[in-house]
């Protein structure tokens, strides 16, 4: 088993390290770094929903809910995998210049804390909401409203002026390689560790004709 704090504070040693088993230094780095006042009290943490790259939590308190995500050097949810922490900086800076966009402030949440410090970005609570992972199943489709509103975000997204913002975003170059690795090449070793019969009874075998030999 990793000891994913050891590990963390190896490479990050100041840092706040934040999960399940270690918030006791919760309420006062919030308040600390302005997140909640002093009259204000966290009550409780929950994860929001299944996550992959990050460690993500609810943070509710006696006034309202936010959402903070903490980026470690690993995928969270593969901790054996290491990962580029310059990820971080790549989402808030995306953040960032969405903040004024009217579109955008439609669909993303906004910023309220980015401290890279401690690898750490807060933002406002959506509340409970799906991640469409059910549009996998056969019954199950997008909504023409939804079908809708994606394209027109997309569309939107396509044709914002980046031009003047390039030297101040990261290139991202080593989690886009991460990314390739595991969607063009892992998946197609023989020995990648997927049983992918648990996904789908026979799906291994049928598999098998496409893995590399």
């Amino acid at each position: 088993m990793i000891n994913k704090a050891q590990v963390f504070h190896t490479q990050f040693p100041d840092a706040y390290y934040f999960d399940e088993h270690h918030l006791e230094r919760l309420p006062e780095y919030l308040l600390k770094k302005g997140i909640i006042t002093s009259n204000e009290i966290l009550l409780t943490t929950e994860k929001p929903g299944e996550g992959n790259m990050n460690f993500v939590q609810r943070a509710t308190t006696d006034k309202r809910s936010f959402i903070i995500k903490q980026c470690r050097p690993w995928v969270e949810k593969y901790p054996h995998i290491s990962a580029p922490v310059e990820r971080l900086t790549v989402e808030a800076r995306y953040y960032q210049f969405i903040a004024d966009d009217p579109f955008f402030s439609q669909y993303s949440p906004k910023m309220i804390a980015y401290d890279p410090e401690n690898l750490l970005i807060v933002f406002e609570d959506l509340g409970i909401a799906s991640d469409f992972t059910f549009c996998y199943q056969k019954s199950e489709n997008f909504n023409d409203y939804q079908v809708a509103s994606l394209l027109r975000y997309i569309s939107h997204l396509h044709n914002m002026e980046w031009r003047d913002r390039k030297e101040t975003f990261p290139t991202n170059q080593a989690l886009k390689q991460l990314n390739h690795e595991h969607i063009f090449n892992y998946p197609y070793m023989i020995e990648n560790g997927f049983d992918l019969d648990a996904v789908h009874p026979g799906l291994q075998a049928i598999s098998m004709q496409l893995l590399v030999q």
